[in-house]
């Protein structure tokens, strides 16, 4: 038997990499020996500072790993950073095997195992399978950790327990176990993991349509995941733009927390790195933490920072260019690759025009979704009410009365600073009012008497009347005379026309051709017009070919348009004679006289 020489390498730290090794040696009743790299390296030795002495202590290391080899003839080697391990001492290995992040079903196990192992009973309320849904992301470390602190938990309860109080208490409840939770925060906050969102539909007004189209990309994929495992390619890209301030970021947090999903939220700024090669790889890394946490929503906001058109950037290493052909790279492996499964890329941008235009292509983000302003009454109505879900309105406010008077410039953003500012005049009107209570009250204790204050009368003398805060539509009305609309007339006009660009509604150059086209035959018989279609379609079918053909408006005599077309074919066929073929410029006169340029131009 040949000596074996496997290396478990992980990009996570705690995942299980010794672990494994032990419990496998066990299993095949082999004695291990454990020993730390870093015990072997001498006081400053793993510095890097000399380069000269990496390479001879690399040197040493491979030559001492293969006389072990020989002796013992099997070695395991663990690391979280393959890419830093010496080309010479990585060659000795035979296999290596990368161990990711568990799913949902593996935490579930390993969950078991660390509960069997600890001797922890369980309340029989308590499923391992809900706490496994709530862990994501989280390693076999990091699991034992949310273990260890259930336990510490129990002990602390225990304690303050009587001995009068029956064995069924010894065992861990639910409260024990919500601790994961407060580790899952912590863990979150700690390395910005995934995390559910406490975003639902009920706090995004309006946007009905948006809601359905959303349903039909992600909903379907989830439910039915038999279907894409033959061969169908999901949809798992969503692009959200428009005016700002239209709810694009909320939209994406309630969709991660309608459907259970955890979400990944990432800026612009956090991708780039001074180093050549660091920004690549951590779009390579958002994506593998998204696949490890899935099912994950990665959001990527303001996306247009991110990923501009590539050629157009001032960065002398083409930092931005490079940013953009990895994500171009990761999102074709969400859509088609073997572990593209429940990870869904959403993006969010107020210019769209800005875009690369490869990121808009089927497989990445196909999914164009418009949020635009609320155009009428009643989906203003809509957003009012779940802006004032929570408030606590007087019974005369009338939201629709409020909606009615609002104009169709404002945004989800504006309506929003409209009811807080409604609730601002609302808290102040009743911190007036408990104002003069407290000088009422004083007023009428004796002199010699403290003054009551603020703090103590809430404490002493409020009822819950006086600590409710009522809202009613004069506060609206307030508001809104103070409010100025964060986006233009002239700006949404603007947006309009973008969407007009990107949904194909209305396309403004062929809406000019056809318009331009209609005011020539004006006036002209019905002849004249058969004539000059059919001598544009000749004229289209000489460019396709490659060939000159003169068409009947071409060889006629006039000025303006036909003259023109004429000259550009003569060019060509002087230039053929001279042994010079300028087919670029006459092609495109051609093409510009006609208007018959590819829409494809338009896309690089």
């Amino acid at each position: 038997m040949p000596p074996v020489a496997i290396l478990l390498t992980s990009s996570h730290r705690n995942v299980g990499k010794a672990t494994l090794a032990r419990m496998a040696s066990a299993d095949v009743g082999l004695h291990t020996y454990s020993m730390d790299a870093y015990d072997l390296l001498s006081e400053g030795g793993g510095s890097g500072s000399d380069v000269k002495t990496e390479a001879l202590t690399a040197d040493r290391i491979e030559s001492t790993m293969k006389e072990i080899l020989e002796k013992t003839r099997v070695l395991i080697a663990t690391s979280n950073q393959v890419d830093q391990i010496p080309d010479g001492v990585r060659g000795i290995f035979s296999h290596e095997f990368d161990i990711g992040a568990p799913d949902e079903a593996e935490r579930a196990v390993i969950l078991r195992n660390v509960i069997d192992n600890h001797g922890l009973n369980l309340d029989p309320t308590i499923n391992t399978s809900s706490i496994a849904l709530k862990t994501a992301a989280l390693v076999a470390g990091d699991l034992v950790d949310v273990v260890d602190r259930a336990s510490a938990a129990k002990q602390a309860r225990l304690e303050e327990l009587s001995a009068k109080h029956s064995n069924e208490e010894l065992a861990a409840t639910v409260r024990d176990v919500q601790v994961s939770d407060a580790a899952r925060k912590n863990f979150s906050d700690s390395i910005g993991a995934p995390k559910i969102p406490n975003v639902t539909w009920d706090d995004v007004g309006g946007l009905s349509n948006v809601k359905d189209a959303v349903a039909e990309t992600i909903q379907l994929p989830l439910e039915r995941p038999e279907l894409f495992s033959k061969g169908m390619k999901k949809r798992s890209g969503i692009l959200f733009y428009g005016p700002p301030g239209t709810g694009k970021t909320l939209l994406a947090k309630a969709i991660a927390t309608e459907y259970s999903l955890n979400f990944f939220s990432v800026k612009g700024p956090e991708l780039l790195n001074m180093y050549i090669g660091e920004s690549e790889a951590n779009v390579r890394r958002v994506f593998q933490r998204a696949r490890d946490a899935r099912p994950c929503v990665v959001f990527f906001d303001e996306l247009d920072s991110v990923a501009p058109k590539r050629g157009n950037q001032g960065d002398s290493g083409g930092v931005m260019d490079r940013i953009v052909s990895q994500l171009l790279a990761e999102l074709d492996g969400m859509s088609g690759g073997d572990d593209a499964g429940g990870v869904f890329v959403v993006g969010a941008t107020n210019r769209p025009d800005l875009l690369d235009p490869a990121l808009l292509r089927p497989g990445r983000f196909d999914k164009m979704l418009y949020l635009g302003v609320s155009d009428t009454h009643e989906k203003q109505l809509t957003i009012l009410e779940a802006l004032t879900r929570k408030f606590t309105l007087d019974p005369s406010c009338s939201l629709r009365a409020v909606a009615e008077r609002l104009p169709f410039t404002y945004t989800g953003a504006d309506l929003y600073a409209l009811c807080s500012d409604a609730m601002l005049k609302a808290v102040t009107r009743q911190a007036a009012v408990v104002d003069s209570c407290v000088q009422a009250l004083n007023a009428q204790r004796d002199a010699h008497l403290p003054a009551i204050t603020t703090a103590y009368w809430f404490d002493h003398y409020a009822s819950t009347v006086d600590v409710r805060v009522v809202v009613a539509e004069a506060d609206f009305a307030a508001a809104q005379n103070e409010l100025v609309p964060s986006v233009s007339a002239g700006e949404l006009a603007h947006y309009d026309k973008v969407r007009a660009t990107f949904e194909g509604v209305g396309n403004a150059s062929e809406n000019a051709r056809q318009e331009a086209s209609r005011s020539e035959v004006v006036g002209k018989s019905p002849q004249a017009e058969i004539e000059d279609q059919v001598d544009l379609r000749e004229d289209e079918e000489a460019m396709r070919n490659g060939s000159v053909s003169k068409s009947r408006r071409s060889r006629k005599k006039g000025k303006g348009k036909g003259k023109a077309v004429a000259e550009s074919h003569s060019q060509i066929e002087n230039n053929a004679v001279n042994g010079s073929v300028d087919k670029g410029k006459g092609r495109a006169d051609v093409g510009f006289q006609e208007g018959t340029v590819s829409d494809d131009d338009g896309l690089y």
